[in-house]
């Protein structure tokens, strides 16, 4: 098993591990254990259904389904401001 070990000053852990009052200032002894449980697989339906949420903001029929994305910022800019794009 890989382990690492270093004395650092508790000041430099501030903000990433919540240490008692009574380590403040003080000389502590980080030790680090890799975890060598097994990440839990992505559910691979959760990951479509959120793709499939995503994508279907836009609907097949739209007429902005073949529009890039510029495309689509011009004609909006251009109905709500009145501004127009050169070709």
């Amino acid at each position: 098993m890989e382990v690492y070990h270093a004395k650092v000053d508790a000041s430099k852990l501030d903000g990433v591990i919540d240490l008692p009052e009574e380590f403040k200032n003080q000389q502590v002894k980080l030790i680090v254990i890799r975890d060598l449980m097994p990440k839990k697989p992505k559910d691979p339906e959760r990951i479509e259904a959120a793709i499939q949420r995503l994508t279907g903001i836009i609907p097949k029929s739209s007429p902005y389904q073949n529009m890039t994305l510029d495309q689509i910022r011009e004609e909006r800019l251009s109905e709500k401001y009145g501004i127009k794009f050169a070709d």
